[in-house]
């Protein structure tokens, strides 16, 4: 009920996001920070998880001026009133999540959120709503989120890099350390990327990954490649939020 998806930067994690919304196999709604084309789609804003509310006044002793002071909490009636099963993704969950930030009250509130959510997403014969969380730094998830993980996924996306100027041609993948910026053959920038797919695998918890990623043991439960992902980059805007909750720190 709770995936977490990994993988270097440009490896697909959000593109394979994407692509499980839009087959929407599960016939749900997915609440998501990542700005999508689809209708099942709904865009999630902080204040749909953090309860924003003015309880006092004081005095900036700078300015002499009067300043409101907030109380967050966690925004149990938005979640509650939904009535049908739903799923939700986060996408660079490392900033929302963010380990180092375990004891402010706003990761103590997001915390709470992830225990109330999975009586939220609710049930249907085909099971509970799924939530999904994307990132590239999973040491930065905060542990909890990580223990309560039922389903780890890592992406790797391999791509083919061709030369305009002299047509030369050549494969990378998204685990190298650098790729080239120019043609290898002529020397020439005009470089264009295609023929992605992604190579993905999947294990039961966080501790199964890390034996396969740091011991190479093979404890994946399964393995196969998305060879269509291109029919989806135009259905999302890959700029997404640095930090839903950067206001609220």
């Amino acid at each position: 009920m709770i995936t977490i998806i990994l993988g270097n930067v440009g490896s697909g994690k959000t593109a394979l996001a994407v692509r499980e919304m839009a087959m929407n196999l599960n016939d749900r709604k997915t609440y998501s920070n990542i700005q999508t084309k689809l209708p099942n789609q709904i865009n999630i804003s902080p204040d749909m998880i953090i309860h924003k509310e003015i309880k006092d006044y004081k005095v900036n002793k700078k300015t002499g001026e009067s300043e409101p002071v907030y109380e967050f909490n966690l925004n149990v009636k938005f979640w509650k009133s939904i009535k049908e099963p739903i799923n939700i993704i986060l996408d660079e969950a490392h900033t929302i999540l963010n380990s180092r930030r375990s004891s402010t009250k706003t990761n103590i509130i997001v915390t709470d959120w992830l225990s109330l959510i999975r009586r939220v997403l609710g049930s249907t014969d085909a099971g509970f709503g799924e939530l999904t969380f994307i990132t590239q730094l999973i040491g930065r998830i905060d542990l909890i989120a990580r223990d309560m993980a039922t389903n780890i996924i890592y992406c790797i996306c391999h791509f083919a890099k061709t030369c305009e100027n002299c047509g030369a041609t050549w494969r990378e993948n998204s685990e190298m350390p650098e790729g080239f910026i120019i043609c290898p053959i002529c020397h020439t920038n005009k470089i264009q990327k295609h023929s992605h797919r992604i190579e993905v695998w999947h294990f039961p918890n966080m501790k199964m990954y890390v034996a396969w990623h740091e011991f190479g043991q093979k404890t994946y439960y399964k393995r196969y490649y998305v060879n269509d992902i291109e029919t989806y980059f135009p259905l999302y805007n890959t700029l997404q939020w640095d930090n839903m909750f950067s206001n609220f720190y």
